[in-house]
């Protein structure tokens, strides 16, 4: 597996890996299958196979990305793989997979058509975990929006990706504000990925196109008051029906243990002993 000079998604493999068992629960058999949707350079899904012991596809439309995903995937395969996939246009069967996660691409596609083809491949009452940037509150400036946002695709609040989440057949059962994750990501961005690009990038040449693409981000964020209106949230949800997915006896969370997390608390203690924080938890390599 690819040693990763820098986190590619907010929180980086931790947040994502921890959240999942918070939702997902962790005595999944080795016959279970994930697909996770933006899948990017692969950091979070090798991460991610290190905790889950079935199959897993990554699932991305960047045609780079995927090459350097299979390529390095190594020991890793079979049971671990990567495919050209649009999130609206899955190739699993209906209701054949039992776990899916949706890592940072919530909002680059037709929101309502992802999750109702994330609905139709997950079997019932199996698990989905959302990692996204949100608005913490409406009525962002045009200024600050557009450079999140798109004509066709835009950033929810948390309250609309919930009620969308109804409306598409999911019922939430954890939900925590992870906000704080974003400076210390975007800060990265600004000190030791500026180093790597002085250096030409070495053996990360590719993520040249990463770094152009956040400087408007940063800037905006720190710079132009996008901190004070941007978040970011992992949501985990279950299919409607009865409880799905491939596990041991031992269940994972149940509707009935739904919680919710206040602004800046975050996920914490979930496998470990130690809180998450940005500073201790999130090392920016």
């Amino acid at each position: 597996m690819p040693n990763y000079p820098f986190h590619l998604t907010p929180g980086g493999p931790r947040l994502v890996t921890y959240a999942f068992e918070k939702t997902g629960g962790k005595n999944w058999r080795y016959d279970a299958e994930m697909l996770y949707i933006g899948s990017s350079y692969g950091e979070n899904v090798f991460a991610m196979a290190e905790q889950f012991p079935g199959s897993i596809v990554g699932a991305d439309e960047d045609a780079e990305a995927l090459f350097f995903c299979k390529s390095r995937v190594g020991d890793l395969r079979p049971r671990v793989s990567f495919r050209m996939m649009s999130p609206v246009a899955l190739d699993p069967r209906d209701g054949t997979v039992d776990a899916v996660i949706v890592d940072g691409v919530l909002s680059s596609y037709n929101k309502r058509k992802l999750l109702r083809e994330v609905r139709r491949v997950l079997k019932p009452g199996a698990p989905l975990l959302i990692a996204a940037p949100v608005w913490l509150e409406d009525g962002a400036p045009t200024g600050i929006r557009g450079v999140w946002e798109t004509r066709e695709y835009t950033v929810p609040t948390r309250a609309e990706l919930a009620d969308l989440l109804a409306e598409c057949g999911f019922r939430i059962v954890h939900e925590s504000d992870q906000t704080r994750v974003l400076e210390p990501f975007y800060k990265q961005f600004m000190t030791d990925v500026k180093k790597l690009a002085a250096a030409g990038f070495e053996e990360f040449k590719q993520h040249r196109a990463l770094v152009k693409h956040y400087k408007h981000e940063i800037d905006m964020y720190f710079k132009h008051g996008g901190r004070r209106y941007m978040g970011y949230v992992v949501i985990g949800a279950r299919a409607a029906g009865e409880e799905g997915g491939v596990q041991n006896p031992e269940p994972g969370i149940r509707s009935s243990e739904a919680e919710t997390t206040a602004p800046g608390e975050g996920i914490q203690n979930i496998g470990s002993d130690t809180p998450l924080s940005p500073d201790a938890d999130f090392p920016l390599m």
